[in-house]
């Protein structure tokens, strides 16, 4: 139940922070972007997150199958 919740509050702030970010830029007109400038941004945000959390799982996967341990010597 804590995960869901989690999870539900982490989406909730990704879509506040998307909400204030496409308001900031209607409202200011700051980033005159074309579409694939926006496309560009888009996928290299998700692909750095997808590299990075591929990485994480990597790491507790091998510390729970244990080949972080230190070797051992044989009698």
């Amino acid at each position: 139940m804590k995960t869901v919740l989690l999870f539900i509050a982490l989406i909730g702030l990704l879509a506040a922070t998307v909400w204030w970010i496409f308001d900031v830029n209607s409202t200011l007109s700051v980033f005159d972007m074309p579409a694939a400038g926006w496309f560009a941004l888009i996928f290299g945000v998700v692909v750095s997150l997808a590299v990075g959390v591929g990485l994480m799982f990597l790491v507790f996967r091998s510390n729970r199958k244990g080949h972080d341990e230190p070797p051992s010597m044989l009698p």
